[in-house]
């Protein structure tokens, strides 16, 4: 049985391995952070506001 904590913990050794290609791996992360980061904004300043 994998659970999620294993299955993360497990990207490195998969990467090493060529299991997952670390270009688009690494590409489709740092995607991830720059939408997240792009999707925060807004609510942090209307935080700030007190809205």
């Amino acid at each position: 049985k994998a659970d999620i904590v294993s299955s993360f913990l497990a990207v490195p050794e998969l990467i090493k391995e060529g299991a997952i290609e670390s270009g688009a791996y690494y590409k489709d992360l740092l995607m991830l952070y720059v939408f997240t980061a792009i999707g925060a904004v807004p609510v942090i300043k209307n935080q700030i506001k007190g809205k």
